[in-house]
């Protein structure tokens, strides 16, 4: 197993600890919608011998994501982690997201995720390469922008 967890640094080293991290490679590959992955588990605060979660971890090129759409996703993971990180500043540990964590420290998509507290799994069923609708795009009416923080 190769843990796969940067060296703290002094901002990591003051987070309360329930918000410490760990993920760990385990060395089993999976497959899920056929898709090969390499699985994770994800340990949360002190504990060293109970993980929180596991997930399975597919290449941009395996999960057969061009660059572009790859590049879009990550993103949108980096934008997750900022609203989680302002999120946990008012909730603590309720906000906290190892997904969060997985987008900034392994290269890949999650296709397979599961935690043990509260018990919830996901698993990527199928894969479509059609072109989205621009409707699912559009904000419905009556909506309107409100400031949350």
């Amino acid at each position: 197993r190769r843990d796969v967890a940067k060296k703290a640094t002094k901002k990591s080293d003051k987070a309360a600890p329930h918000t410490r991290q760990r993920l760990v490679k385990t060395g089993e590959t999976r497959r899920y919608g056929g898709i090969p992955c390499t699985v994770y588990k994800a340990y949360v605060g002190q504990s060293r011998r109970s993980p929180k979660s596991e997930l399975c971890v597919a290449t941009r090129r395996d999960a057969k994501i061009s660059e572009a759409d790859y590049q879009a996703l990550m993103a949108m993971n980096r934008y997750q982690g900022k609203m989680s990180e302002l999120a946990q500043r008012g909730s603590g540990f309720l906000a906290f997201l190892i997904s969060d964590y997985v987008a900034k420290n392994v290269d890949g998509v999650v296709i397979y995720a599961t935690s043990y507290t509260p018990a919830t799994e996901l698993s990527l069923a199928s894969v479509s390469r059609r072109p989205v609708p621009a409707a699912v795009f559009q904000i419905p009416g009556g909506y309107k922008k409100e400031k949350v923080f």
